[in-house]
């Protein structure tokens, strides 16, 4: 009798376990409603809407276990963790004091949807968000956000904070962690006018820092801030290694306009419309 209650609770757990893996499936209208509720929320600075749909616990063991993290040192910094989440969260609160911002299409996913959104300046100027969403305990979750202005991500940011409760990260990854804040270098040499000082980091850099998109983005923009000699020969590359990036294209738009490069503008354009399929991109086209 003991034998057979001991088996029985051990189906009920595996039972309840697997219940907790299996999120139930989500109908593709709730998406689009909550898609709706998410350019409300971004369009009126509430970023309590996001954090508090964001499924942190996702997007932290899919972390955990690219870094190697242990579970004991997850449970440890959970609060940790969840901070710098919401600090990238944080940074939606402005978004709204820049200009237009709208959803442009839901976009299929493997497991769940992507929404596509469009922040559009007054000045003319396009940025692109993507948020993946998925099950949440049943309901929807927010699982990571992709910027194309900057070729960065939830993941990537959050991640960098993240590195340095792994015991013993892969020399590639520490490379590549390595090379992002390199490129958080260069932007503050942007934001302070100080271009020299940005050419001068770029040119002792890896080869493979040389090529990662966030130091491709950060490294095109000293070159156009200052139409530097570099600025067609860094363009060409970039497009050159990164064919059909829509994110590098974007980026390309305002080298090649001020190398007056038209030929070079409308195949970025068509690169990023290849992706977004976004109306406005048929106007900058026209100019």
């Amino acid at each position: 009798m003991k034998r057979l209650l001991f088996l029985l609770l051990i189906f009920t757990g595996v039972v309840a376990c697997n219940s907790r893996k299996s999120s139930p499936k989500i109908d593709d209208k709730v998406y689009r409603i909550f898609a709706d509720s998410l350019e409300t929320a971004i369009k009126t600075g509430d970023v309590d809407f996001l954090k508090s749909h964001f499924d942190k616990n996702f997007l932290i063991d899919r972390i955990c276990d690219s870094l190697d993290i242990s579970s004991r040192k997850k449970k440890q910094n959970d609060y940790l963790f969840e901070s710098y989440i919401d600090v990238e969260m944080d940074a939606f609160s402005a978004i709204s004091g820049y200009g237009e911002y709208g959803l442009l299409r839901m976009l299929k996913n493997d497991d769940g949807k992507k929404a596509l959104f469009r922040l559009r300046t007054p000045e003319g100027g396009i940025n692109y968000h993507v948020f993946s969403l998925g099950s949440m305990g049943g309901r929807v979750g927010i699982r990571d956000v992709e910027r194309f202005a900057t070729g960065e991500s939830c993941y990537e940011n959050v991640a960098k904070n993240m590195q340095y409760f792994a015991d013993d990260l892969p020399e590639n990854i520490r490379a590549k962690f390595g090379c992002g804040d390199q490129a958080k270098a260069i932007d503050g040499y942007n934001a302070e006018n100080k271009y020299e000082d940005a050419h001068n980091t770029y040119k002792y850099l890896s080869a493979e820092c040389r090529n990662a998109k966030p130091m491709i983005i950060s490294y095109l923009k000293t070159c156009t801030a200052d139409s530097s000699a570099e600025l067609a020969g860094t363009a060409d590359d970039a497009l050159r290694s990164h064919p059909k990036d829509p994110i590098i294209a974007l980026n390309l738009i305002d080298c090649y306009y001020a190398l007056e490069r038209y030929d070079a503008i409308l195949k970025c354009i068509s690169i990023v419309d290849s992706t977004v399929q976004d109306p406005q991109l048929d106007y900058i086209r026209a100019n």
